[in-house]
């Protein structure tokens, strides 16, 4: 791979994390129930102080990627809310010493909500 092609995916990879994103989907499931099931996912990426210790740039916690996963569900007047997996990842090790003291961070929660 030549130099360029690597220097930028290196800066698209780090632009990706270094602006505050927050994703959160819905997929409905179990069609042919009679409830209305559906498969919230919520994902966030931030950058982070210290090995993701404390968010400086958008906040991919646990505890905010949940408020953000409860935010979206309340919107939709959500009866019941059910969590199934969460995944939160620390990339200190992505692009060091850089990335030691200004860590990307991702967390992913996902959850069955239910009308």
């Amino acid at each position: 791979m030549k130099l360029q092609n690597l220097l930028l995916v290196i800066l698209t990879i780090s632009l990706f994390f270094l602006l505050k994103c927050s994703n959160t989907q819905l997929v409905k499931e179990n069609l042919k129930s009679t409830k209305q099931d559906q498969y919230q996912v919520t994902e966030n990426f931030a950058l982070h102080l210290f090995f993701g210790i404390k968010p400086i740039w958008g906040d991919a916690s646990i505890s905010g990627t949940t408020k953000d996963f409860y935010t979206e569900a309340n919107k939709k007047s959500v009866k019941k809310v059910i969590m199934y997996s969460k995944e939160y990842s620390v990339y200190w090790y992505a692009y060091p010493p850089f990335s030691f003291l200004f860590t990307p961070v991702r967390t992913e929660l996902i959850g069955q909500v239910e009308n």
